[in-house]
């Protein structure tokens, strides 16, 4: 999939790229367009994590570790990837 890379943040109805370049506007209602913005922001990191996620759970996709798990991450550094992604699409802390 071809997008800009890297870390999205809003900025009031704006989404952003790491390097402060304008990725879209979102023009309506001011709340509705801060809360479009900010999912939108998110979606880099969501849609990374849901890559991972589905890598976790097909298995043999990935190199495993002896406990079960992937090499490359763990389940709670997978669930705090999600946390983050999630609390940036709704407002809170990313």
């Amino acid at each position: 999939m071809n997008y800009t890379r890297g870390s999205w943040e809003a900025v009031g109805g704006s989404v952003r790229d790491s390097e402060h370049i304008e990725i879209c506007t979102c023009s309506t209602y001011q709340e509705s367009a801060n809360a479009n913005a900010r999912l939108i922001a998110a979606a880099p990191d969501m849609y990374e994590a849901l890559i991972t996620l589905k890598a976790l759970l097909q298995g043999g996709k990935v190199k495993v570790a002896a406990e079960g798990l992937p090499e490359q991450i763990t389940v709670g550094a997978l669930f705090e990837q999600m946390d983050k992604a999630l609390a940036k699409a709704e407002g809170g802390e990313a």
